[in-house]
């Protein structure tokens, strides 16, 4: 059987966005397991609990520790972490800096960590696929921003229109097609444009500026949201097919603007088992995609998390409607 180990840390962000993984047979009790986290001079810091497994994969449990976790650190490049059992064992000590420092207190005292052998540049993380035998260096893509709806956007559901921060998993939603999907996951971020000047801004698209009660009430969507068109009462006349275009590349229309200037904006997402048309404020606009830009923007955590809950969603998902780019949607809407 596989050994329990440190599987990977990201220490080179903010708090909010550092964690470190751990991965133990599947099946192991590790209710009374702790992690402990030692600074390079050797001296012992804290200790942490483990939780409960967040995926399972591969013959593995795998927990992960980040700012959700109480106690949880603000990760560096000058820490230790050691790995113990119920018993006290020493499973893995491991330094992410070179010459560890011998435990000089603490669980782990007298002990001393061995070097991952390698070091993290901002945006990488240290991950081991070999059982924690050795270390390489990994990758961390920059969050990208999530299709989402505005916090009050009203969603179509067997019950009439609920707000979609109203939501929860296991509720339902009716479809364009007049179908009714149970909702599987859903998640929130809020964005302040004080904070983060650069990121996109909202996109507004107007009561009928789509068509008549498409949408019938303001509907407001981030810049890559993908909206029906061609179909549905939807740009009919413009678009020669029904496809999913970016509100990004409707801002041209009348009644269709980026919402510059806005202060703060809570975004919302809902992902079914299959990417649906969900009627949003009476217009047609596409469920949670799984693509590219969405899987980057997840913290380490709710991708394990979603890839337990939608693996066949993680591994391929197929879009409801042919995809159009900014560029094609515009083309389309140049040539009308």
């Amino acid at each position: 059987m596989a050994a329990a180990y440190i599987s990977e840390v990201y220490y080179t962000g903010p708090v909010v966005t550092d964690f470190f993984e751990v991965a133990v047979p599947e099946g192991t009790d590790v209710s009374g397991w702790t992690v402990a986290i030692y600074n390079s001079s050797g001296g012992y810091l804290l200790s942490m609990s483990f939780g409960t497994a967040d995926a399972t994969m591969f013959g593995h449990d795998v927990y992960v520790f980040d700012h959700s976790t109480s106690g949880f650190p603000s990760l560096s490049a000058n820490i230790s972490i050691g790995l113990i059992d119920e018993n006290g064992n020493t499973v893995q000590f491991l330094a992410l800096y070179d010459p560890p420092a011998t435990a000089s207190n603490g669980p782990l005292i007298g002990e001393t960590p061995v070097w991952a052998g390698v070091t993290a540049a901002s945006g990488e993380s240290v991950q081991s696929t070999d059982d924690g035998a050795t270390y390489a260096i990994e990758t961390v893509p920059n969050a990208g921003t999530i299709p989402c709806f505005a916090a009050g956007t009203h969603i179509l559901t067997p019950s009439g229109e609920r707000r979609i921060e109203t939501l929860a998993v296991g509720d339902e939603v009716i479809t364009a097609d007049g179908e009714t999907h149970i909702v599987r996951w859903v998640q929130f971020c809020s964005v302040s444009y004080l904070d983060q000047p650069d990121a996109p801004s909202p996109v507004l698209i107007s009561a009928n500026a789509l068509g008549e009660n498409r949408p019938k009430s303001d509907l407001i969507v981030s810049f890559q949201h993908r909206i029906a068109m061609g179909g549905f009462g939807q740009g009919e006349g413009i678009f020669r097919d029904l496809v999913l275009v970016p509100a990004a590349s409707l801002t041209e229309m009348k009644g269709i603007r980026v919402m510059r200037g806005k202060r703060q904006v809570v975004w919302y997402h809902i992902a079914l088992d299959t990417h649906e048309l969900l009627l949003a404020e009476g217009c047609v606009a596409e469920s949670l995609f799984f693509g590219p830009m969405f899987l980057q923007g997840l913290t380490r955590r709710e991708a394990l998390k979603l890839r337990h809950a939608l693996p066949h969603r993680i591994e391929r998902d197929r879009p409801r409607l042919p995809l159009f780019s900014v560029r094609e949607a515009k083309r389309e809407i140049s040539g009308a």
